[in-house]
């Protein structure tokens, strides 16, 4: 009897510790020192669920977090995307943009390991350009050097973004290809986001609650419902006084209107501006409106930035979060042309493209 009671309560205790034999949910190497927090955050809901200790280089979690993808963060500053599943997931992660981290073993063992590899090819692309970046803030780039930078930055984004989607359309039915894909959606042109659209509808009916897919298809609907030739949608921003105006208050109105979205801080924006003022000095007397939209934590950034480029159309200031949710606005500027009737014209059009499309809406 005695010998019976030993054995329940060992068995008891294999049960409760993984170091019994099971291996732990997610586990690791890392070169960081002992006692490194690792937080665990769900991609899904940005929420943190978890931390865990750095000890001897070595990291593991066996706990409750739901099945799924998380990213795993260290101080803020890094982060390695790690999947929590059935099957457990070890990493070798590393901490140097040029060495790619290295899925030892998981479900998704693979694709995870071709995005560490597609990863760490954009953070070494992008090295030289972040440091032309802070050059250019710290002193007066010459002309046409900003601009030289930009697209080396965009040109990189746009590969990166080619090399996850492609990777992920290639990998269907997988939890890891929708996290993929919410990444990259906002990339897409809208024929993409078309093709894409059917290819989700083609996916197991498993997916079709999953809350990843939810917001993929979400932004793919947002964009249907923003482009040429739809209603413009409404939305509200606020005056310097606090008072609440609507876009629709101008818009199909019978005019032309230019939505744009944009902040004192962002150079582009603020290079484009100048551009922008000659354009309404020549097509405000004929009918044409502008209806800017400062996305500026600071009133009085946005008041002094308004002041100093001569803005001299209604400005108006609102949230990131109007700017997502009513135009899928990722970056700044963006510009959204509304014809007489109140339909989309063209969206992030240039100083001639604008200049042309406004001949054609003012005859």
């Amino acid at each position: 009897m005695k010998k019976a009671t030993v054995l329940v309560a060992f068995a008891a205790l294999c049960a409760m510790l993984w170091s019994c034999g099971q291996k732990p949910k997610l586990s690791g190497e890392v070169d960081l020192p002992d006692g490194t927090m690792l937080q665990l955050i769900s991609t899904t809901t940005n929420e943190t669920l978890d931390t865990l200790k750095v000890e001897k280089g070595k990291f593991s979690y066996n706990g409750t977090a739901p099945d799924g993808i998380y990213s795993l963060v260290w101080e803020g500053q890094q982060a390695w995307t790690v999947e929590l599943s059935s099957t457990p997931f070890s990493i070798k992660a590393s901490t140097k943009d040029s060495v790619p981290s290295v899925v030892t073993e998981g479900k998704n063992k693979d694709i995870i390991n071709k995005y560490y590899e597609y990863e760490s090819q954009y953070a070494v692309a992008m090295a030289p350009i972040q440091e032309a970046i802070q050059e250019a803030m710290q002193g007066n780039p010459a002309e046409g050097e900003a601009e030289t930078i930009m697209i080396a930055a965009e040109n990189a984004r746009n590969s990166f973004s080619a090399n996850l989607y492609q990777l992920a359309s290639s990998n269907p039915n997988n939890e890891f290809s929708l996290y993929l894909l919410q990444t990259t959606v906002t990339m897409l042109g809208y024929d993409q986001m078309l093709e894409l659209d059917q290819a989700l509808e083609a996916w197991d009916a498993a997916y079709a609650e999953n809350a990843t897919m939810q917001s993929i298809r979400k932004t793919i609907a947002k964009e249907k419902q923003l482009a040429d030739g739809q209603p413009f949608v409404d939305l509200t921003a606020k005056t310097a006084d606090g008072n609440e105006v609507a876009l629709s208050s101008v818009a199909g109105k019978g005019h032309p209107v230019l939505l744009k979205f944009w902040a004192s801080w962002c150079k582009p924006c603020r290079k484009s501006n100048p551009g922008l003022v000659k354009l309404y000095a020549t097509y405000h007397p004929k009918g044409f409106e502008i209806f800017g939209v400062s996305l500026d934590e600071k009133a009085e950034d946005w008041q002094n930035a308004v002041a100093a480029d001569n803005l001299t159309w209604p400005q108006y200031i609102a949230g990131w979060d109007v700017a997502m949710e009513t135009y899928n606005v990722q970056g700044i500027p963006f510009t959204v042309l509304i014809d007489g009737e109140g339909k989309i014209v063209a969206k992030n059009l240039d100083e001639n493209g604008l200049a042309s499309k406004l001949d054609e809406l003012l005859k």
